[in-house]
């Protein structure tokens, strides 16, 4: 079983996965003022999951999602996002 925790972002759903890949979840979780950074397999968010390559489902698992803060810029009446800073 494979857990999303959303770290206070949108419900993600659980995914029975019993060995081999796991599907990134679609569409990714939403947060007001945040845009999301991806998916971490630590609580810490310093070790980030790979969905394409070589991180394998061998058993239970959280991941983790990664959040940065959203700027929205105003000029001539026009808004723009703008996205944080990566760590």
């Amino acid at each position: 079983m494979v857990v999303f925790n959303s770290n206070g972002g949108s419900a993600v759903a659980s995914q029975m996965v019993a060995s081999g890949k796991v599907e990134q979840p679609a569409p990714a979780p939403t947060r007001s003022g945040y845009t999301f950074a991806g998916w971490y397999q630590d609580v810490a968010l310093t070790k980030a999951w790979d969905f394409f390559t070589n991180d394998v489902i061998t058993g239970n698992l959280t991941l983790y999602a990664k959040w940065r803060v959203a700027f929205r810029l105003e000029k001539d009446g026009k808004t723009k996002t703008v996205k944080g800073r990566k760590n």
